[in-house]
């Protein structure tokens, strides 16, 4: 008799490793899916901002000189610190 509870032990410990793995995917999973749609949001509100910048541009001469001043002023220093990590 005791090796029949013994053996119901170890499918019930067996079981609840299974569970537990299948628990450990569906979290994986809707960590994944969650980091998704932050990274879709994040691309939209960018590619949102690139157009008001650029209609901001084509309205007015003055706003665009200056931000392309700006631009370059980031690009050179990006790269600056690119060149500096390497």
């Amino acid at each position: 008799m005791a090796t029949s509870i013994e053996e119901k032990i170890k499918a019930q410990e067996e079981k609840l490793k299974q569970l537990k793995a299948q628990k450990q995917q569906i979290e994986a999973r809707k960590r994944a899916a969650a980091a998704k749609v932050t990274r879709q949001q994040d691309t939209r509100r960018k590619v949102l901002a690139g157009a008001m910048v650029l209609e901001m541009m084509e309205r007015d001469e003055n706003t665009r000189q200056r931000f392309m001043q700006r631009f370059d002023s980031y690009l050179g220093s990006s790269q600056n610190s690119e060149n500096k990590a390497r």
